[in-house]
């Protein structure tokens, strides 16, 4: 998983804001593909529930200490970054 596209992976899964712009896309892209096959399905309060499940799931992470919202610059993480194991501080 680690430096796919020059991204850490394995650390950016950790990100809340990660999942919170990943599932809109992808309920957006399951929409789109069910438009094709002539189903019509309104994903507005599924997104709203998955979004407020991801949002109380990571709040309980970071109470525990386990995810730590890594920070970067633009759509790439840095050398240094995709080197990581587990977001810098922690060991």
């Amino acid at each position: 998983m680690k430096n796919y596209l020059g991204i850490n992976w394995k650390v950016r899964i950790k990100s809340k804001l990660f999942w919170v712009a990943i599932i809109p896309a992808i309920l957006f892209l399951i929409s789109k593909i069910l438009i094709l096959f002539g189903i019509d399905f309104d994903f507005t309060q599924l997104q709203s529930q998955l979004l407020d499940i991801v949002g109380a799931v990571f709040s309980v992470l970071v109470l525990l200490g386990v995810v730590v919202d890594p920070t970067t610059t633009g759509a790439t993480d840095s050398e240094q970054a995709q080197k990581y194991d587990n977001p810098r501080g922690e060991k």
